[in-house]
């Protein structure tokens, strides 16, 4: 994971620009978010997984083929662009 973020960092400064990378995450949490000691999870971590993004394009997908076009249009905005290619990059 971190060879495949390298390169996204590595790229966007050779060309001047701040890299951008956005996945979908099983959990996403830090230790100020911490809820000791009811839970055992691993909190800590913010977790990227191959089969998250996996199912949240399929999700995303599927919602954006069931709605009309005038609606994905305003579903699919600029940001959700920016997840769904880079959560195609992930796991491509």
């Amino acid at each position: 994971m971190h060879t495949f973020l390298d390169a996204i960092v590595e790229e966007a400064e050779s060309k001047g620009e701040i890299p951008k990378f956005r996945c979908a995450t099983t959990w996403y949490s830090n230790e100020d978010d911490d809820i000791p000691p009811m839970v055992m999870m691993p909190l800590r971590t913010n977790n990227c997984d191959l089969a998250v993004n996996s199912n949240a394009l399929f999700g995303i997908s599927s919602v954006l083929l069931q709605v009309g076009e005038k609606e994905a249009e305003v579903l699919f905005d600029d940001e959700l662009k920016l997840l769904y290619e880079g959560m195609t990059d992930f796991l491509n």
